[in-house]
């Protein structure tokens, strides 16, 4: 099977995540996992030497036709032997990681928790190929639909069914949904900077307190950009989430910024 059918799929009525790699090899296919993973790696490399591995030196990622030259802090705290110049297929994408409150990358002495709140990580930024063929499960082949790629309304219209009828919850210039015979997650819907409609998911609603299973609560944002022509997926702490839309801004302000060709 190609790299391009390697792509996001409806499965249970929720868009799933690329099956795919970051620039440096991390799955996303477990977002824990990869979490748990880059913080060892972090640990063990800048224990031995944190202030001689850290730089800030730039990356070029080559994204198919377009090229992003990016401080390796933003990769991660101990880059200084990564490779400078990185070659990816426009559909697996890079992923990156911002810290609020400027927004800024990893700085010597600010890697060491996995799951620091002001962490944000990019799971990955990638490119559609809107003429890809994917396989039903009647064993026919069809090409690939917005809700596939990942666009926000066509993704929305395909599982609102799964949602109450009527928001619920309306707070931080959001409309949140629960899901019928479950508390969680909650599906939020709003207009980006750009206003563009969009959705994302929280682990739990505002204020609620943590659920078995549910130890680490964020909000999860996957979708595809037509103005940007660009699949972004990230999360967050959601001690962040009334802060939604200036991270989202955040995020595509860094890419456009980072964006030499």
């Amino acid at each position: 099977m190609s790299a391009n059918r390697n792509r996001r799929l409806i499965i249970g009525g929720l868009l799933s995540p690329f099956v795919t790699r970051t620039a440096f090899g991390q799955s996303l296919l477990n977002e824990k996992a990869a979490n748990t993973n880059r913080g060892r790696v972090g640990a063990d490399t800048a224990n031995q030497k944190p202030i001689g591995y850290y730089t800030t030196k730039p990356i070029r990622i080559v994204l198919g036709p377009r090229e992003y030259v990016i401080p390796a802090n933003y990769f991660n705290p101990v880059a200084r032997d990564d490779r400078d110049t990185i070659n990816i297929p426009p559909d697996r994408g890079f992923g990156f990681s911002l810290f609020l409150p400027a927004y800024s990358g990893y700085t010597v002495d600010g890697w060491g928790d996995p799951f620091d709140p002001r962490r944000i990580h990019v799971n990955t930024v990638s490119l559609v190929d809107k003429t890809v063929m994917i396989p039903m499960v009647n064993g026919t082949w069809q090409r690939i639909t917005p809700a596939n790629y990942g666009d926000p309304k066509a993704q929305f219209e395909n599982i609102k069914s799964l949602y109450e009828g009527s928001p619920s919850l309306r707070m931080f210039g959001l409309e949140g949904f629960r899901r019928m015979n479950s508390p969680e997650p909650v599906l939020w819907t709003g207009k980006r900077a750009t206003n563009e409609f969009f959705f994302f998911e929280s682990s739990l609603a505002p204020g609620e307190g943590l659920r078995p299973g549910i130890t680490n609560p964020l909000c999860t944002v996957r979708y595809y950009s037509r103005q940007e022509d660009t699949y972004v997926a990230y999360s967050y702490s959601m001690q962040n989430i009334a802060q939604w839309l200036e991270i989202d801004t955040a995020i595509w302000t860094k890419i456009q910024q980072w964006r030499v060709k």
